[in-house]
C-alpha cells in the first residue's frame, strides 16, 4: 500500500508505472466483486444481531463482533468501491477525478478501519481466551460497559493514527507507525494469545476430563473457542503478513535495490495490498456464520421477513395477525355520522 507521489503529468505512481489495461482491469473486477460480498456479508450479519427476534445475540462476543462487521461494511462500501473504481480509470490509462483531498480523506478512512478490525480481532482473541483459561472470572469481569469502554477507545486510537497523513510527517514515519500499530504488533498479540490459549485449552481438558460430571457440550464449546483462535491468527498472517513483507522491501530493504520502475514488483505489491481487502470478506463467515446461535438468528429473521411479506399480501396486521380492516368511503361517512 505505497502513497502515490505527484509528478507533472501523472500524480498516480503506479499509473506511471504500470501501463496494463488487462492487469487494472483484472483487479477492477475482483474490487468490485469483493465490494459486494463485504458490503452484503457484513450488512446481513449487522441486521441480524439489531432484529434477532429472540435476542440470543447480545452476548459479550456479538458485541465485537458487530463492531468488526460495521468496520468491514466501511471498508466496502468507502474503501474497496472507491479503489476498484479507480482500477477502471488506470485500465483507460487515466487518473480518476476527485480533489487531493477526497484522496487523503479515503487514506485517514482505510487507515482507522483497518485498525479498527485488527484491534477488534486481537480484542476478540484476548476475551477468547480468558473464557478458555478462566470461564467464572470471564464472567465477573469482563461486563459490556467494559465492552463498550473497549469499542469506544479502538475507534478513539484508530481515528487518531488514521489522521497522521494529513499532518506533516515524512512517508516513512507513517509506514513506521503503520506497519507497527496495523500488522506487527496483533501479529505478536495474536501468536502469544494462540499459545497462551492451547496451554489453556490442554489444562482446561484435563480438568473437565478429571470432573465426571462434565458434559461433552463443554468440552466441545472449549475446542471451538481454540479453533476460533487458530483461524483468526491463519487469516490474519495470510492477509496482512504479505502487505508487511512488500512494505520492508520496498521501504527499509537498503540491499534489495527497489527501483522505481520495478515493474514486476510494483504488480506484485498492489496485489498483495488487495488481500487486506479479502480478510474484510471472510471475517463475517469466520466470526458469526460458525456460531449457531447467529445461524439460528439468521433463520429466525428470514421467517420473519417471509411471515411479514405474506401478511402484507394477505392484509394482515403487522403486529397481531388479524384482518386489517379497509378504509371506505362509506365508513368513513358512517363515523362521520356517529360523531
Amino acid at each position: 500500500m505505497t502513497m502515490e507521489n505527484s509528478t507533472a503529468e501523472i500524480s498516480d505512481f503506479y499509473l506511471r508505472i504500470i501501463d496494463d489495461s488487462v492487469y487494472w482491469t483484472s483487479l477492477a473486477a475482483v474490487g468490485f466483486i469483493l465490494s459486494a460480498v463485504i458490503t452484503v456479508a457484513n450488512f446481513i450479519v449487522l441486521t441480524t444481531i439489531y432484529r434477532d427476534p429472540k435476542k440470543t445475540l447480545r452476548t459479550l462476543p456479538c458485541l465485537l463482533i458487530a463492531n468488526l462487521s460495521f468496520s468491514d461494511f466501511l471498508v466496502g462500501l468507502f474503501v474497496v468501491l472507491p479503489v476498484a473504481t479507480r482500477d477502471v480509470y488506470r485500465s483507460l490509462h487515466l487518473e480518476i477525478p476527485v480533489p487531493r483531498e477526497m484522496l487523503i480523506a479515503g487514506y485517514c478512512l482505510l487507515g482507522s478501519t483497518l485498525f479498527n478490525s485488527s484491534a477488534t480481532i486481537v480484542a476478540m482473541s484476548v476475551t477468547c481466551y480468558f473464557a478458555i483459561s478462566n470461564p467464572i472470572k470471564y464472567k465477573i469481569k469482563i461486563t459490556k460497559k467494559k465492552i463498550y469502554l473497549l469499542i469506544a477507545a479502538i475507534w478513539v486510537a484508530s481515528i487518531t493514527i488514521s489522521f497522521l497523513p494529513a499532518i506533516d510527517i515524512t512517508e516513512m514515519t507513517y509506514f513506521l507507525v503503520y506497519i507497527h500499530t496495523h500488522i506487527s504488533l496483533p501479529a505478536l498479540l495474536l501468536v502469544v494469545v494462540y499459545f497462551k490459549g492451547y496451554r489453556a485449552l490442554v489444562r482446561r481438558t484435563r480438568e473437565l476430563q478429571a470432573n465426571r460430571q462434565a458434559s461433552t457440550r463443554a468440552l466441545e464449546r472449549e475446542r471451538n473457542m481454540a479453533v476460533t483462535i487458530t483461524i483468526i491468527l491463519a487469516l490474519f498472517v495470510l492477509t496482512y503478513i504479505p502487505e508487511f513483507i512488500t512494505i520492508h522491501l520496498a521501504f527499509f530493504c537498503d540491499s534489495c535495490e527497489i527501483k522505481e520502475d520495478s515493474i514486476t514488483f510494483h504488480k506484485i505489491d498492489v496485489v498483495l495490498s488487495r488481500f487486506v481487502f479479502l480478510n474484510s470478506a471472510l471475517n463475517p463467515f469466520i466470526y458469526a456464520w460458525r456460531m449457531p446461535t447467529y445461524r439460528l438468528a439468521l433463520k429466525a429473521c428470514c421467517k420473519l421477513v417471509k411471515n411479514n411479506r405474506v401478511n402484507s399480501a394477505a392484509g394482515l396486521c403487522y403486529h397481531c395477525g388479524q384482518q386489517a380492516p379497509v378504509i371506505t368511503v362509506a365508513t368513513v361517512n358512517a363515523a362521520a355520522n356517529q360523531s
